[in-house]
């Protein structure tokens, strides 16, 4: 989640300032993308809304580094974007951003309720979740988590062999070819 909020932010900043944000080797960071995403939309709708993201993006990465001992790959970008935001908005602070948005599915949305809301699409739609490094939170619901995650690790598994399968294929033909145009 740190390079989808770096992937929000970064046309922000080029729209709002001109600011261009660069990554680690020197280039720049892509400034187009995501134009239409309702995340984005409610990004622009108040400097406020770019604060509590970056704070958001910059607590993700942290604890990146807390859980596997090394730094975000979009740190160094993270911390312009911060000079970025100090620089143009001092005076706004994250908590005073508009409403989130809730950009999931509807049958999990909740009026009012973001934290709700994602927690019921972890629950019941995103199968990749999982508590390795802290206990399982107690809204967690193994139950309703239990058929999304094996779809997901079927789904996974699926891609695993096709990708293998096709890999093998090509190395088949290209060897059967090769077999074909030899004179005997």
């Amino acid at each position: 989640m740190p390079t989808e909020s770096l992937q929000l932010l970064t046309p922000w900043a080029f729209n709002e300032h001109g600011v261009y944000i660069r990554k680690p080797d020197g280039s720049n960071y892509g400034i187009k993308g995501f134009a239409h995403h309702p995340c984005m939309k409610w990004l622009y709708e108040s400097p406020s809304n770019a604060w509590w993201l970056l704070s958001h993006a910059v607590s993700m990465s942290e604890e990146y580094t807390r859980r596997y001992n090394k730094q975000h790959g979009v740190s160094v970008g993270l911390d312009q974007l911060s000079w970025v935001l100090l620089r143009n908005h001092k005076d706004s602070v994250w908590q005073d951003h508009t409403e989130f948005v809730q950009a999931m599915p509807d049958e999990f949305k909740v009026p009012g309720d973001p934290i709700q809301a994602y927690r019921n699409y972890l629950n019941g739609y995103k199968g990749y979740a999982e508590w390795r490094y802290c206990q399982k939170p107690t809204w967690w619901d193994e139950a309703k988590h239990e058929p999304v995650r094996a779809q997901y690790l079927a789904e996974r598994e699926a891609r695993r062999l096709k990708r293998k399968h096709g890999q093998h294929s090509r190395v088949q033909t290209s060897l059967q070819s090769e077999r074909d145009v030899r004179v005997p």
